[in-house]
């Protein structure tokens, strides 16, 4: 089984959550670092409403954190986007569309868009939609 953990930082705003249940930046890296052996994936590229400077001091690339894509480029501006996609690299992002809010048919173009900012290549394009998440549910 894979933890995929839901990041809604604002999740106790809009939805009445104890603070302290919420999965920060922050609390995602500790989780991921003490848990080695665990393949982890941080929804919402690790912090779906997060501050973007909590998200680059706290969410460090692990070997065994997968991020998604999942809303984050609706709510992250562009350059912060790209910047995530390329400190966590193509062989860790997963292509995500927090359906039903937004569906493939958007999200594909405005990710695609995304990834040749952040100077994916075809085969990082590969992993993203589609080969990373096989490889990570053994498929």
């Amino acid at each position: 089984m894979i933890p995929f953990l839901d990041t809604f930082t604002r999740a106790d705003f809009h939805f009445g959550a104890r603070p302290e249940t919420i999965t920060r930046p922050a609390k995602l890296s500790a989780v991921d670092r003490n848990h080695p052996g665990i393949q982890f994936v941080g929804v919402h590229m690790g912090g779906l409403a997060a501050p973007f400077e909590e998200l680059r001091r706290d969410l460090k690339p692990e070997p065994n954190l997968s991020l998604d894509t999942s809303n984050a480029a609706h709510t992250l501006k562009d350059d912060e986007f790209i910047e995530l996609l390329k400190i966590h690299g193509p062989a860790h992002i997963l292509f995500g569309t927090d359906w039903p809010w937004f569906d493939h048919a958007s999200e594909i173009p405005k990710l695609n868009g995304l990834l040749d900012r952040a100077g994916y290549g075809p085969a990082d394009k590969e992993n993203v939609f589609g080969l990373n998440v096989r490889k990570l549910l053994g498929l």
